[in-house]
């Protein structure tokens, strides 16, 4: 598997995650602004030894967000996409939340946090939270999930 992660932008282009957050998607993009449909960021889990379940709820600029379009990807330093989920509303907890399986070969690698933005049709760098990536973890649940923040104007 490559590296990188492919992100299906509008208007028909394709730009690939180059490294950390503050590569370039493309010759004019930054990952802080660009524009896309969601994105498909895959994971080829054969190449991971270890997992550790996510449940998280995405918190845009300080309020838990209602957006049922919101995509959370976690990325290792050369780009590659180690988890990713979209969210779905838990009516219990009157709130969007998403669980995904997170990969690695070693234990509590450094990752980076996308979100895409639904209502926005944006990718924002999100603050990463600190997971406890160890084999079989359990970072987070349903009822009491990881908070991935994001801020824009």
């Amino acid at each position: 598997m490559s590296k990188t992660c492919i992100i299906e932008m509008s208007w028909m282009r394709r730009f690939v995650v180059q490294a950390a957050f503050g590569m370039l998607l493309g010759p004019w993009l930054s990952a802080s602004n660009a524009q896309a449909q969601a994105p498909e960021w895959e994971v080829d889990a054969s190449e991971y030894q270890y997992s550790a379940s996510l449940f998280f709820a995405v918190v845009e600029n300080g309020v838990l967000s209602a957006d049922g379009g919101n995509l959370v990807g976690f990325f290792d330093e050369e780009g590659a996409c180690r988890g990713s989920s979209g969210v779905t509303y838990i009516e219990s907890n009157d709130s969007f939340v998403g669980g995904m399986l997170v990969h690695f070969n070693q234990v509590n690698p450094p990752l980076n946090a996308l979100v895409y933005v639904g209502s926005m049709d944006t990718i924002i760098q999100a603050e990463t939270p600190v997971l406890n990536l160890v084999p079989q973890a359990s970072n987070g649940s349903i009822f009491n999930p990881v908070l991935v923040a994001v801020t824009y104007d």
